[in-house]
């Protein structure tokens, strides 16, 4: 990001306000995606940890009455006999049956892949808070004097 900067041509200082800026609003849009793409990591991550706790205690469910979420806010009361298979949606619309061991460790992988992505972009952040700041230096120094 600061390539950026230090490739920018010698220009009048109103040149270098206007590309400084342009700059500065490019970094803040990239990081705002970035946050947006973090937030929603964390609430994926959020959603496989509590269904990988679900798995986990799916033998304390069997016989027993449930409440279920079927989304936007809509429940039913079901009786569970028995949990053995899972539907996974794997994405693109698929689903895959899985058995609550093979499901248990198919959530694992997502999570771990998920984690691994919110750090890299747990890394972009900080490199856009340095650019934006960077960028804020340059142009206070350039309205100074």
């Amino acid at each position: 990001m600061d390539e950026n900067m230090e490739q920018m041509p010698k220009q009048n200082p109103e040149e270098n306000v206007a590309v400084l800026r342009y700059l500065q609003q490019l970094y803040q849009n990239q990081y705002n995606a970035v946050v947006s793409e973090m937030n929603r990591d964390v609430e994926y991550i959020r959603e496989l940890n509590n269904a990988q706790l679900t798995l986990e205690k799916s033998s304390s469910i069997s016989k027993k009455n449930s409440v279920m979420h079927l989304g936007a806010g809509i429940y039913i009361s079901a009786n569970i006999n028995k949990i053995e298979n899972v539907m996974l949606e794997i994405g693109a619309g698929y689903i895959l049956e899985k058995s609550v061991d093979e499901a248990k460790q198919f959530i694992a992988s997502r999570i771990e892949k998920l984690t691994s992505i919110f750090n890299n972009l747990v890394k972009n952040r900080k490199e856009l808070e340095k650019a934006i700041i960077e960028v804020s230096y340059r142009l206070e120094a350039l309205s100074a004097g």
